[in-house]
């Protein structure tokens, strides 16, 4: 009889784990599930906390939220070229970039990078987008400013919607593909020859430049009275500065020409004076900002031709 009671008693004690058993499988399955009682962040391999966010594929490369656009002007012909860009589009693109005016040398590159861009904008699963650049470039030869025909570059890409999360990592680089920095041969926007030799020309400031020096009717000059200040532009029209004399040494300063030096003033905001060429007496001839042939001078403050400009 007590052999029984033993029995039953550990019968007993058996379905009593077996109860406790299921109830603690249950409970301990219960912590991963939707209500559970304990929660969890995730985070990159760079310790930066992930959050839900809709990613791109772009062109094949998943995990993609933005991108920067680089749009590089190389120089192929034997002329400095000053470029500067048209128009940029889609709309989002253009936002993105400050459009600066950059000079660039034979053989040398320039180049602009956006800021980033959210590509969730442009995910279509049929259609690529066309990131599109105008660019205009100009020279000057002394006489004329030559405007180069523009150029157009296109970059396609096919942008869709990513199925699926993944893990991914987070890095920065400067410039827009991680090679644009001082020293890869580019002069980029927020680079020029004093931050970044290596890549931009180290030129000259000039605060005077003539196109012609004869000074003939037709002649453009350009004068800045701030060293490394873009220049006013003159030409040269009709009348004398009858307030001075080419014989007389009170003249601002010295400006070259074709024979010997030639004496310059400045009559007012307006106008400078400068006398002809051989006029040891008289009246010098007067340059104006109204006359057409002032948009004949380059007003840039570095030096392209040092024979007809004077550095400062």
């Amino acid at each position: 009889m007590k052999k029984r009671k033993n029995i039953l008693i550990i019968i007993m004690i058996g379905i009593v784990l077996l109860i406790s058993g299921v109830i603690a499988y249950f409970i301990i399955s219960g912590s991963a599930g939707i209500e559970s009682m304990i929660s969890f962040n995730r985070y990159d391999a760079n310790g930066n906390k992930i959050t839900e966010q809709p990613l791109s594929v772009v062109a094949g490369v998943p995990g993609t939220s933005n991108i920067d656009l680089t749009v590089t002007v190389t120089n192929t012909g034997t002329e400095s070229l000053s470029c500067e860009i048209k128009s940029l589009s889609p709309e989002s693109f253009d936002n993105a970039l400050i459009r600066d005016s950059l000079s660039v040398n034979p053989g040398k590159k320039i180049a602009w990078t956006s800021s980033l861009i959210p590509v969730a904008q442009f995910e279509s699963e049929t259609i690529s987008t066309d990131f599109k650049a105008i660019i205009s470039c100009s020279y000057n030869t002394g006489t004329e400013i030559i405007t180069l025909p523009e150029k157009t570059g296109i970059l396609s890409l096919f942008i869709k919607p990513e199925i699926g999360t993944g893990d991914f990592n987070v890095e920065i680089n400067q410039g827009g593909i991680g090679s644009e920095f001082c020293g890869d041969n580019i002069c980029q926007y927020d680079e020029n020859a004093q931050n970044c030799p290596n890549d931009c020309a180290i030129a000259n400031n000039v605060n005077f430049r003539t196109t012609d020096l004869s000074y003939v009717s037709g002649t453009a000059v350009g004068y800045s009275e701030t060293c490394g200040s873009k220049l006013n532009a003159y030409g040269k029209t009709s009348g004398a500065c009858t307030s001075y004399s080419c014989a007389e040494d009170d003249y601002l300063m010295l400006v070259p020409s074709s024979s010997g030096s030639l004496k310059f003033w400045i009559k007012d905001d307006e106008n400078v004076c400068i006398c002809d060429i051989g006029k040891t007496s008289g009246y010098p001839m007067r340059y104006s900002v109204s006359d057409l042939d002032a948009g004949k001078i380059d007003t840039t403050y570095t030096s392209f031709d040092s024979s007809k400009e004077i550095s400062c």
